[in-house]
């Protein structure tokens, strides 16, 4: 695995440019686009996440993360960025106007994968890929405090995770 972010033209299926952020990185994750046009990317291999600019095709900033960042989610409002970080069995709640770490929360059981933000911003949901005879598990975060408030076992090897439907009462 290199260091490349790499976009790719979808209609032609062919690679429109490609962005070195080093050659040991190992990006694991790439954010959707923000209205700002800056997308966070996973940097599992160096303990970073870089933040990058798609219109001027550069880095902005690098948030030095520690321990391997894996996946990432940016909340609806563009304040926040959470992280699940693999190898810390930890996710991170990042400032995104000071780029500085406001909170992190050890995970209630191993290898935290994927993450998603609820449509209205105020939750995170985390897997936990769990090992042996642990059960995959869901994390749920209030993203206000940042603290764990609800967890649910569901299948082994918990990884990816998004919102498609939401309905209230």
């Amino acid at each position: 695995m290199g260091g490349d972010l790499v976009e790719l033209d979808a209609l032609g299926f062919e690679v429109s440019r490609r962005l070195s952020l080093g050659e040991e990185v190992q990006p694991t994750w790439v954010t959707e686009p923000t209205t700002g046009g800056m997308v966070y990317v996973t940097g599992n291999n160096v303990g970073k996440v870089f933040e990058v600019d798609l219109d001027g095709w550069q880095v902005q900033r690098i948030f030095e993360t520690g321990a391997g960042p894996y996946n990432l989610a940016v909340t609806p409002d563009e304040s926040t960025l959470v992280a699940t970080y693999k190898s810390d069995n930890s996710v991170g709640f990042w400032d995104l106007a000071s780029g500085e770490e406001r909170a992190r929360v050890e995970t209630s059981r191993t290898i935290p994968h994927g993450v998603t933000v609820t449509p209205d911003g105020a939750y995170a949901f985390v897997t936990l890929e769990g090992v042996g005879s642990d059960p995959g598990t869901v994390e749920v975060y209030d993203l206000a405090t940042p603290r764990r408030v609800a967890t649910v076992d569901i299948g082994k090897q918990a990884g990816g995770i998004a919102f498609w439907k939401v309905e209230g009462p």
